[in-house]
C-alpha cells in the first residue's frame, strides 16, 4: 500500500461487519441489509477483496458503437445519415438492388442485414467486403424465427440448408445471429435469458460441428434486450460472454462474439410516457458498461407510435451524450475490480449454466420449443413478474399515479401498440412480447 494511505489501514471483512453492527445497533445487520433477487441470488450490503476474487471478463471490446436502424429509402436520399454520429447501420427493411451495395459501401460503416427482410433470395448475393474493409453481418436466425413467429423461414430442412450455404460462403463477416431479446421481452428471468441464449447458440455450433463446416465461421451476433435492473443487466452481458466463451471452448471454436444491445420493451408504457427516456438512458448505460459491442437505442415512444424523426434524434442523442459527454467508453474496463458486479456475473453465469445443461439434457432448444416446455417456462416467469407488478411488489415508475392523473401522449398508433398477429398456421407456439403495463393501459384506454 502506498505511503500516503498509511493512516488508513486496510480493514478485513470481519472488521467492516463489526463496524456495521455497531453503527446500526443491530446484531443481524448484515442479514437485515441483504436481500434476495428474483433469481434467488443473495445480495449483501457490501463486498470486500479478501472474501471475493475478481472475475476476469472473457472479452472487453475496444469501444462500443452507436447503431441505428436505417432503411434503404433513407440511404437512397443521399445524406440521411451523414454527420449524425451513427457508427453502425442496422438495415431495417426493403429489398436491396445491385446499385444499393455502392450506397452501403459509401457509408463507410459496418452493416447489419436483417434476413430475410432485405429481400435477398440467398445469402450468397452479398458481395465481398467493400473499400476500407467494411463488414457486413447477415442476421440469419431460423431458430429465433421459430421462437418468435412459431414458424421457420421456409421449413426446417430448407432453413438449415440456407444456414450451411451461408457458412460455406466467405462473405459476409458473420452469417448467423441469436435474437436473445425474444426471451427478455417475453418475460423470461435473467438466468433463463442467458440459458436460452446459450442453448440457442448451441443449435448453430452443434450444426457447424456435426457437418464439418469451418469453425472460424462460428462468429455469432447476439442481439440482446437490456432491462431496468441496472447492475444485474451489466452482469448479464458479462455472464453471456463468459458462457459463450466456455461453450465454444468445448467445440474448439473461437470464443469471440458480437453483442448488439437494445433497450427492452417490457417496461415501456404510454403512461407518463416521457419516463421512457430515463429508462432507455439507464439501459443503454448498462449496455455500455457491460461491454456491448454496439448499442441500438429506440425512440421513447416506440411501443405506441410509429418511427418519427424527433424520437429517433432523441434516441441517438442519448447515446452520443453517454459516449462523448459522459465519457462512458469501452477499452478501459471501468467495472473491473467491482466485487459486487463480479459476484453477480459469477452467480448469473453459474445458474444459467445449470439451466442450460437441463435444456440440453431434454433435447435442446428446438426440441423444447416443439414440446412447448420452453414457452411454458417463459410464460410462467412472465406471469410471476406481472403478478408482483399488480400487487405492488414490483414498481414501474409512472404507472401508479394518484387519481389516475397520468400524462398521456396526444396520439396513439394502434398498429404500434398491438403485437402483430399472423394468419399462417404455426408449427409451434411463439414467444409473445409482454409489457408489464399493458393491462393498466387497456383500462385507461377503455375509460377514455
Amino acid at each position: 500500500m502506498s505511503d500516503r494511505y498509511e493512516h488508513f489501514p486496510a480493514l478485513s471483512t470481519e472488521e467492516w461487519e463489526a463496524n456495521i453492527r455497531r453503527e446500526t445497533g443491530e446484531k443481524d445487520a448484515i442479514k437485515n441489509l441483504s436481500f434476495t433477487s428474483p433469481e434467488e441470488i443473495t445480495v449483501r450490503p457490501f463486498y470486500h477483496y479478501d472474501t471475493f476474487k475478481s472475475v476476469s471478463p472473457a472479452y472487453n471490446p475496444p469501444d462500443w458503437q452507436i447503431a441505428e436502424t436505417i432503411n434503404m429509402a433513407q440511404l437512397r436520399e443521399g445524406d440521411a445519415i451523414s454527420d449524425t454520429g451513427i457508427e453502425r447501420i442496422v438495415l431495417q427493411s426493403g429489398g436491396i438492388e445491385n446499385e444499393d451495395w455502392e450506397l452501403l459501401f459509401r457509408s463507410g460503416m459496418p452493416v447489419h442485414l436483417q434476413f430475410p427482410a432485405t429481400g435477398m433470395d440467398a445469402p450468397i448475393s452479398i458481395p465481398e467486403n467493400g473499400p476500407g474493409g467494411i463488414h457486413f453481418h447477415l442476421h440469419m436466425d431460423p431458430v429465433g424465427q421459430l421462437a418468435k413467429t412459431g414458424n421457420w423461414y421456409t421449413d426446417e430442412k430448407a432453413d438449415w440448408n440456407m444456414v450451411e450455404e451461408a457458412i460455406r460462403n466467405p462473405f459476409p463477416k458473420s452469417s448467423l445471429s441469436v435474437d436473445a431479446g425474444i426471451y427478455q421481452n417475453s418475460g423470461a428471468s435473467r438466468v433463463s435469458q442467458l440459458a436460452l441464449a446459450l442453448a440457442h447458440a448451441n443449435e448453430y455450433l452443434s450444426f457447424i460441428s456435426e457437418n464439418g463446416l469451418n469453425k472460424e465461421r462460428a462468429y455469432l451476433v447476439f442481439k440482446i434486450a437490456i432491462g431496468s435492473d441496472y447492475f444485474f443487466e451489466i452482469a448479464k452481458i458479462q455472464a453471456l460472454r463468459w458462457l459463450y466463451s466456455s461453450l465454444t471452448m468445448e467445440y474448439g471454436m473461437p470464443g469471440a462474439c458480437f453483442i448488439l444491445a437494445e433497450p427492452t420493451i417490457r417496461n415501456k408504457t404510454f403512461l407518463d410516457y416521457n419516463v421512457n427516456m430515463l429508462r432507455t438512458t439507464t439501459e443503454c448505460m448498462a449496455a455500455a458498461l457491460g461491454g456491448a459491442d454496439a448499442i441500438l437505442n429506440h425512440g421513447y415512444d416506440r411501443v405506441y407510435q410509429g418511427r418519427n424523426d424527433f424520437a429517433t434524434r432523441i434516441a441517438r442523442n442519448q447515446l452520443l451524450i453517454l459516449k462523448y459527454e459522459a465519457g462512458i467508453k469501452g477499452g478501459t474496463n471501468s467495472i473491473s475490480g467491482t466485487y459486487y458486479l463480479d459476484y453477480l456475473t459469477k452467480e448469473l453465469a453459474q445458474q444459467a449454466l445449470r439451466r442450460f445443461k437441463e435444456i440440453e439434457a431434454d433435447g435442446g432448444l428446438i426440441s423444447g420449443l416443439k414440446s412447448g416446455k420452453i414457452q411454458s417456462a417463459v410464460t410462467r416467469s412472465a406471469r410471476e413478474e406481472e403478478s408482483k407488478f399488480r400487487n405492488g411488489d414490483l414498481t414501474l415508475v409512472g404507472t401508479k399515479a394518484k387519481n389516475d392523473e397520468w400524462e398521456l401522449p396526444p396520439n396513439i398508433d394502434e398498429a404500434s401498440l398491438n403485437t402483430p398477429g399472423t394468419s399462417k398456421e404455426q408449427e409451434v407456439a411463439p414467444l409473445i412480447p409482454r409489457r408489464l403495463a399493458s393491462e393498466i393501459e387497456n383500462t385507461v384506454r377503455k375509460n377514455g
